[in-house]
């Protein structure tokens, strides 16, 4: 016949787990997160000293487009009781897609020239094309419609040749130069569409625009 053994208790230094040393060393990570944020807030600090206004300019822009893409304008409307606000359009502004356009060619010769005037009632950005940037079939023409294209490549901004015929020229011709040099660009991959419309000109004109809607 088999006797029980009662339970004896375990110590209580077999129970805890055993302490690991902290290294003396420990305090020097801690030290090099602080040393390491401070540097940071210091070369921010300096970076913003000198700002160039045309990179600013396109930061802004962008963050606009992103986070505040539209702007509301209204107008003031009478009723009986004060005045009523009604919105009666909404639209962007078109000023950063000149700045990010002008960085992104201001090393090009031949586009960095071009001048360009906002169209506010219609949100668009125009650029008055000169006559040697209007023949496809001129080798120097075909290369910067090339590189224009390239510059567009992703570009979400609708762009445009607009060819505004004036009274007697011939639809036919300009419609098909409008659309060989939005095709020159769009092999290089930009988004280059082409429209002809009738104008009471003199003489013909041709505008590359973009777009914001």
């Amino acid at each position: 016949m088999s006797t029980k053994r009662p339970l004896r208790p375990l110590p209580m230094n077999t129970l805890q787990a055993p302490r690991q040393k902290i290294p003396e060393q420990a305090w020097m990570l801690t030290f090099a997160d602080l040393t390491s944020l401070l540097l940071c807030f210091f070369v921010l600090f300096y970076a913003t000293l000198t700002i160039s206004k045309p990179h600013w300019q396109t930061l802004v822009g962008a963050f606009a487009a992103t986070f505040a893409p539209r702007t509301a304008v209204v107008t003031l409307t009478p009723s009986g009781k004060g005045n009523a606000l009604a919105v009666v359009a909404v639209r962007r502004n078109v000023l950063y897609l000149d700045t990010l356009l002008r960085q992104r060619l201001e090393n090009d010769a031949v586009w960095a020239s071009l001048v360009g005037v906002e169209v506010p009632t219609e949100n668009q950005y125009r650029y008055v094309l000169p006559p040697e940037l209007t023949d496809p079939a001129n080798p120097a023409t075909r290369a910067a419609w090339g590189r224009l294209g390239a510059v567009l490549f992703n570009w979400r901004t609708p762009t445009a040749v607009r060819v505004v015929v004036a009274e007697g020229g011939n639809w036919g011709e300009a419609s098909a130069r409008a659309w060989a040099l939005a095709e020159l660009a769009q092999q290089a991959g930009g988004r280059v569409t082409a429209e002809v419309v009738r104008g009471n000109l003199n003489q013909t004109q041709w505008i590359l625009y973009g777009a914001d809607y």
